[in-house]
């Protein structure tokens, strides 16, 4: 069953592979399963707009214009890796890469918002553009292997930070009752 649907730029995953791979590692080689767990890399992105709830072929026709319109829009932009972060909430964290651009993705998200007004009532938190790299369960034991992972993180940003990492803009859907949670592309 669809849980709730994304907008987003899927970003080249080719690029992310090494970086993944290192991450995994270190996870693996620290027993850090339960702790710490890594984005899905087959569907690494750039969110531009979450719904909460399941739309309907109306709504989706709509999103779908919309994403088309932001496609015509994206003839030569690109999207670089700036530098890494951290989402803090609920005893959990996001480690995130901030994407740097051209591309006016907090544009974007407002005009998801103007057609979803009903929709960006749930979505309290303020836009801020990332791309999650995984989320931290256990706060407390990722911070004995923190360094770890953010020289990984460092080591990647400084010799791959200047690549294009953009590829489209997509509608996917999602089931979040699934684990690992499915992310599925409908246009």
């Amino acid at each position: 069953m669809i849980t709730s649907y994304f907008v987003w730029v899927s970003l080249k995953k080719i690029a992310f592979m090494n970086l993944f791979v290192s991450l995994q590692k270190i996870i693996r080689e620290n027993w850090l399963e339960k702790s710490v767990k890594l984005q899905n890399p087959a569907t690494i992105h750039t969110t531009l707009y979450y719904f909460w709830r399941y739309l309907s072929e109306e709504q989706i026709s709509l999103a779908k214009d919309e994403i088309d319109k932001i496609r015509s829009e994206l003839k030569d932009d690109k999207i670089i890796l700036k530098d890494f972060r951290y989402f803090l909430h609920w005893e959990k964290a996001i480690f995130y890469i901030a994407p740097e651009t051209d591309i006016d993705l907090q544009s974007f998200n407002r005009g998801f918002e103007e057609l979803f007004h009903e929709e960006s009532d749930k979505n309290k938190l303020a836009y801020i553009p990332h791309i999650t790299i995984m989320r931290i369960k256990d706060i407390s034991e990722y911070e004995r292997f923190k360094t770890l992972f953010e020289n990984e993180v460092r080591w990647f940003l400084r010799d791959f930070w200047k690549l294009d990492y953009l590829e489209d803009v997509n509608l996917y859907c999602v089931n979040s009752d699934y684990d690992p949670e499915m992310q599925i592309s409908i246009y």
